[in-house]
């Protein structure tokens, strides 16, 4: 009357996948690459979904049989790719740029562009078909305040020398998105045509110029007297100036109030 106890383990077969060839690090991926196979037990990365493979690529080499396991894949993401040469300052064609996927790990941050910023972009360099575009090898298009003409130093700005425009090149960090104000400055250095202009060329424009007539104004009490007056020199508000009687010759230092306005304080 002998007994035997045996301990017994269930192991439930799991479903799998094997690499159906050997390939490189930086091969793309598909279902197609693999092949189910059963697994007896679970195993710790192991990938169970096809799908999974889905815009991943390899990081390492694998051989043909080789368990498809996650540490072997690797993000990938789409990059833009020319498909002819560019000369520096050509505008860039959507209809002559690929999308290539490539190993996330393979591409710089600077080659991680959106879409849309290509759109009206243009070249900031001349490029080789087959590049990889950059952030670096673009021009994105702004629209700032551009000079028309050339604008001499000490000559104010205005519609008829500046304007809104489409720019593309290196943008400043303090070019003027916006034309609001602008007529009320002045350039502090010449800028050529064609520029962006900067709130760095740029002060506040003098409200009385030297040979302006100026209307000068003298409170006495509850009087107000105004007088035409010639300005020895230019001024800005608030600044004191010396004006001069066109009658009599006599001058007087008065602030500056408006456009063509002084006061005696």
């Amino acid at each position: 009357n002998w007994q035997v106890f045996l301990g017994v383990k269930l192991i439930k077969n799991t479903a799998g996948y094997a690499f159906k060839t050997n390939m490189p690090a930086g091969q793309l991926l598909s279902p197609d690459d693999v092949k189910p196979i059963q697994l007896k037990g679970s195993i710790r990365g192991a990938i169970t979904d096809p799908n999974a493979l889905k815009d991943m690529s390899l990081s390492k080499p694998v051989l043909a049989g080789d368990l498809v396991l996650k540490q072997f894949l690797t993000e990938t993401i789409v990059v833009f790719q020319l498909d002819k040469d560019l000369l520096s300052g050509e505008f860039i064609d959507l209809e002559n740029i690929s999308n290539v996927r490539k190993p996330l790990s393979s591409t710089s941050p600077a080659q991680r562009l959106p879409a849309r910023i290509l759109k009206q972009s243009a070249a900031a360099k001349n490029l080789r078909a087959g590049a990889i575009l950059s952030r670096d090898d673009i021009w994105i298009k702004n629209v700032i305040m551009v000079s028309k003409e050339i604008i001499v130093r000490g000559q104010n700005v205005s519609s008829s020398n500046a304007a809104l425009m489409p720019f593309y090149g290196p943008l400043p960090s303090d070019a003027l998105f916006e034309n609001a104000g602008i007529s009320q400055m002045e350039a502090i250095r010449t800028i050529a045509p064609g520029q962006p202009i900067r709130t760095s060329d740029l002060r506040p424009a003098a409200l009385i110029r030297q040979d302006d007539t100026v209307m000068l104004s003298i409170n006495k009490g509850p009087l107000k007297i105004t007088i035409p007056m010639i300005a020895l020199h230019k001024g800005q508000l608030g600044e004191q100036i010396v004006l001069r009687n066109p009658d009599s010759g006599e001058q007087v230092q008065a602030a500056v109030t408006g456009a063509r306005k002084a006061e005696i304080r």
